[in-house]
């Protein structure tokens, strides 16, 4: 008898909480599926591939572009093509700024190249020799602002449409260019100018979305983009104080290009999100 006191107990106990549950769901606003989307957001960027590197020296070396830190900033535009009962299809544009650094504490007593380097010396005569390292201090600065077209696939994982995780990929268009610069100890400051060099990729990415109500939300997640699957090349300087990316292997240039290069980077972000209009 006491088995089955308890027993009907426990039944009216769980019957008056899911009776509360329910009423506090359906307290719950649906919201509306919406046509336009607009993320702005910014983040940590990993350079990675040849992106990245340890030592200035590695440049010159044609071993990488000597990269260790980057940042990123992006805005995101995307429609609803196709919408399900869980879930939309967008086709979006995505606009980024990416700019990477590299301080070191040494110096490779470079001065402004030559024309002719790197398939002569940094004086434009002579066997190309890379570079010693001496007292100083030198850094690298590589801006890759891109832009990029692609579809995403998004998946409402509540009733109420407030949050939804977002699968995308696009191809993309970068404009790769930066500076190197060269201080040695009780010398000069010089710096040799990367002329703006431009590639063609493709970006995956994957990210959360929660919305506060129908127009405004918040949003994390985390993209993979690789920048020069096409378009590599390699030349020699016209211009002193100014180089080429040099991303192509071409050993008739310089006997140290013996591979080509890969230029990509790992994004972690989070920021807002604009939603515009309703799609059914």
């Amino acid at each position: 008898m006491k088995k089955l006191l308890l027993f009907l107990i426990f039944l009216l106990l769980f019957g008056v909480s899911t009776s509360d549950a329910q009423v506090t769901i359906s307290k719950i606003k649906k919201l509306k599926k919406p046509m336009f989307v607009v993320d702005v957001y910014g983040g940590y960027s990993l350079p990675i591939l040849d992106l990245k590197g340890s030592t200035i020296k590695e440049y010159y070396n044609f071993t990488n572009y000597a990269m260790a830190n980057g940042f990123q900033a992006s805005t995101k535009v995307k429609f609803a093509i196709k919408t399900y009962e869980t879930s939309q299809l967008r086709l979006y544009a995505l606009f980024t700024y990416s700019h990477y650094t590299n301080d070191e504490a040494a110096a490779y007593n470079m001065p402004f190249v030559a024309p002719g380097w790197p398939s002569t010396g940094v004086n434009g005569t002579g066997q190309y020799v890379p570079p010693n390292g001496v007292s100083g201090r030198s850094n690298g600065r590589i801006n890759i602002p891109y832009t990029g077209l692609g579809f995403e696939y998004a998946v409402f994982v509540d009733e109420a449409l407030r949050s939804s995780f977002n699968f995308g990929a696009d191809i993309d268009m970068s404009a790769i260019f930066g500076r190197y610069y060269d201080i040695p100890t009780g010398g000069i400051e010089t710096f040799n100018t990367m002329r703006a060099n431009y590639r063609m990729g493709f970006g995956i990415n994957a990210q959360y979305n929660l919305r506060a109500n129908d127009n405004f939300g918040f949003m994390v997640g985390m993209r993979y983009m690789m920048h020069n699957i096409l378009l590599k090349n390699t030349k020699v300087t016209d211009e002193s104080g100014y180089v080429y990316l040099n991303d192509e292997a071409n050993t008739t240039i310089n006997p140290y290009m013996t591979t080509s290069r890969s230029i990509g980077n790992f994004d972690f972000f989070g920021g807002v999100s604009f939603y515009i209009g309703t799609r059914k």
